[in-house]
């Protein structure tokens, strides 16, 4: 039996058991942040001060790269809109959502309504997406049945047009 630390109560095998079961739960999302986004982010940090065209040898060349990249006007032009949009547009945005999430939790007459009207277009999405997902599985003009008659299935599955499940022949 685990040894309890008198003064706090606390057991220590039990601590480095819910140390390990985090650590497996945590594991895989760090694994994936180290290998598609800090790493990437780290090697273009270390290629923004080389020259390379990827078929010779990288060569260091330090700050000339930005010299070159302030020196061009659209550039100025990018910079400027990412402050504009970062200044301007995302805080209103803030304000404008956090105000209408307020106005949306009071019990004021007709507010169904106008939270109906907000989460129409989630909606409409959902609607877009499966029109399109019944369009690629249409039996007769389907791409993904013209796709298999293209390669030799002489009689297609109907998808969502038939009510029994077949093997492909």
């Amino acid at each position: 039996m685990a040894r309890l630390n008198k003064k706090a109560g606390i057991n220590p095998a039990l601590v480095r058991k819910r140390r390990l079961t985090a650590l497996a739960f945590l594991l895989p999302n760090l694994i994936g942040f180290l290998l598609f986004t800090l790493i990437p982010v780290m090697t273009a940090f270390v290629l923004s001060f080389m020259e390379w065209d990827s078929a010779n040898p990288a060569k260091f060349v330090g700050l000339k790269n930005f010299m070159a990249l302030f020196r061009t006007r659209s550039f100025r032009v990018a910079l400027w809109n990412t402050i504009y949009y970062t200044v301007g547009v995302v805080p209103l945005t803030i304000v404008v959502s956090l105000a209408l999430a307020v106005l949306f939790s009071k019990p004021i007459r007709g507010i169904a309504f106008f939270r109906a009207a907000h989460y129409f277009p989630y909606l409409a999405s959902i609607v877009a997406v499966a029109g399109v997902w019944q369009f690629l599985y249409n039996a007769d003009a389907g791409p993904i049945n013209m796709f298999l008659k293209s390669i030799g299935v002489a009689n297609p599955p109907r998808w969502t047009a038939s009510t029994t499940w077949r093997c492909l022949r």
